[in-house]
């Protein structure tokens, strides 16, 4: 066995390898982190949310370090959280074990029905039963330490069903508002809902804005094709691509050229796509560690796990460990990285490179930092460490890895690079 715990912080490679009388059956190399966990932050409570130069969200104008889990603490179709059992203890473990600062405050539940009340009196109860919903579980977000994403997926009292209720919205984003663990009001692909317009985003955005100025509205889009369509309605520039191997990080690419040409100097946020459809292979380490550095380099400063998963037989960060494991590994990397990104700013250096190398380099007065990836999942790819500066340059996370300047570098099919770079 492996003395794991005696193990150094930092990078590993394995080989490893079955042999039955000097036959190799099995071969597999593996890279492994050994990672330490850091200290938990204090979360301000939250009087405003605003943006800071380089599209990154700021809690009373300070930079904010943001982990978000899609229907976490649990699934579609659920009551609010506070109706689980041991919930304060789940959501310390998730905070320790996934970094956790941002979770998504929703409830169906049993609320008032639509069909068997007249508008006026459910309007009233609905009102009341989403904000008192909505309020406990913020509560628990201030107890805990944590900020919430209020969702707008209430219960509504329109016809065809799922229609936006824009006077509901109004009642119950008056009642939680000055809560200081909400952060956002958050509303998830309009594009496929099919009874859900564009001007009915806009005009949803507008009545939240009337009742609270102070926090932003994330519109979560998914289609290419019909971003310019919903994005006024939205204060983030979001958007969900669907898992690998259906897309890839050229796709991706492409969506994030497209969205922040048409939302410039706003954040910018996309999810890290964790689960699979049962017919098809779950995406690996590579994939999700590659898609990653390819929202950094792209701009985000905000992390995001789409942990969906509503049957048995799909794959998805609940129920696979691997992927459990590779995000430990991106929120211990996210939470290291950012904070130098946050006081650096981008330095343009022209590097040479092979054509599927996208990468983005920054510094401040003594550090730069260099991230690159190989967009290509069947090519390897090349780049030339001309950078400016005399001192180390060392693997980002793990100092113990050390790289000559000018060495040029190979890159395997997803392979990502973070380097630090010392200028004196």
């Amino acid at each position: 066995l492996l003395p794991l715990e005696k193990l150094p912080e930092g990078k590993y490679h394995l080989n490893i390898a079955v042999v039955n009388h000097g036959k190799e059956l099995y071969h597999i190399k593996k890279e492994v982190w050994r990672l330490k966990t850091e200290p938990e932050k204090l979360l301000e409570p939250i009087r405003n949310i605003s943006v800071l130069p380089g599209r990154s969200l700021a809690v009373n104008g300070k930079h904010v370090m943001s982990i978000f889990y899609s229907h976490m603490p649990s699934v579609h179709y659920r009551p609010d959280m506070t109706q689980f059992p041991d919930i304060e203890n789940y959501l310390k473990t998730a905070k320790q074990q996934l970094g956790v600062t941002v979770l998504g405050i929703i409830s169906y539940g049993k609320a008032p029905s639509p069909r068997t009340l007249q508008r006026s009196e459910y309007l009233e109860k609905a009102i009341d039963f989403y904000s008192e919903s909505y309020l406990r579980q913020l509560d628990i977000c201030k107890k805990l330490n944590l900020y919430g994403s209020a969702s707008l997926h209430m219960g509504s009292s329109l016809l065809p069903r799922g229609k936006i209720d824009f006077e509901l919205i109004r009642g119950v984003v008056k009642q939680i508002k000055d809560h200081p663990a909400l952060r956002e009001y958050s509303y998830d692909e309009p594009e496929v809902r099919k009874v859900v317009t564009p001007a009915d985003i806009l005009k949803m955005y507008k009545v939240i804005k009337e009742e609270d100025p102070n926090r932003p509205v994330r519109v979560n889009l998914c289609s290419r094709g019909r971003f310019h369509e919903f994005l006024p309605g939205s204060d983030i520039a979001s958007y969900d691509n669907y898992p690998f191997p259906h897309s890839d990080l050229r796709s991706w690419r492409l969506n994030t050229e497209d969205i922040l040409r048409l939302k410039p100097n706003v954040p910018f946020q996309t999810y890290l796509q964790t689960f699979q459809f049962p017919h098809v292979a779950p995406p690996s380490y590579e994939d999700i560690y590659a898609s990653f550095i390819t929202s950094l380099i792209d701009g985000s400063r905000s992390l995001l796990f789409y942990s969906w998963f509503e049957f048995n037989n799909y794959s998805s960060l609940i129920s696979s460990p691997d992927m459990q494991a590779t995000a430990r590994v991106i929120v211990a990397h996210y939470k290291k990285l950012c904070p130098y990104l946050f006081a650096m700013r981008e330095h343009p250096i022209k590097l040479k490179v092979s054509k599927d190398i996208l990468y983005k380099y920054y510094e401040d007065k003594s550090t730069g930092c260099l991230m690159a990836v190989n967009l290509s999942k069947k090519r390897r790819a090349h780049i030339q460490l001309d950078l400016p500066g005399k001192g180390n340059v060392t693997n980002f996370f793990d100092s113990a890895w050390k790289f000559n300047r000018k060495h040029t570098i190979t890159l395997e099919p997803y392979e990502t690079l973070v380097l630090k770079n010392s200028l004196q």
